[in-house]
């Protein structure tokens, strides 16, 4: 299922997604890839008492910088 989600991102959707540039370097778009990953992460936020509603909706950001992130390394091979 998410691999179906995956092929129907645009590239510019999973760069807007991301925060980085078409022209970035892969390593620009790890380290950013990382930094949402660190911010939204549900294990990560679990040990910050927040509120349920709010882990689900980062779960479903973190499936989305997922999605992004493969998108755009796919593309830079």
């Amino acid at each position: 299922m998410v691999k179906n989600k995956q092929e129907t991102m645009s590239p510019q959707k999973a760069y807007e997604i991301l925060g980085v540039k078409e022209s970035d370097d892969m390593s620009t778009v790890k380290k950013t890839y990382r930094k949402l990953i660190r911010q939204y992460h549900p294990d990560i936020i679990s040990s910050q008492d927040k509120g349920e509603s709010y882990m689900e909706e980062a779960t479903a950001k973190t499936q989305e910088i997922n999605q992004a992130y493969q998108v755009i390394k796919d593309l830079k091979k």
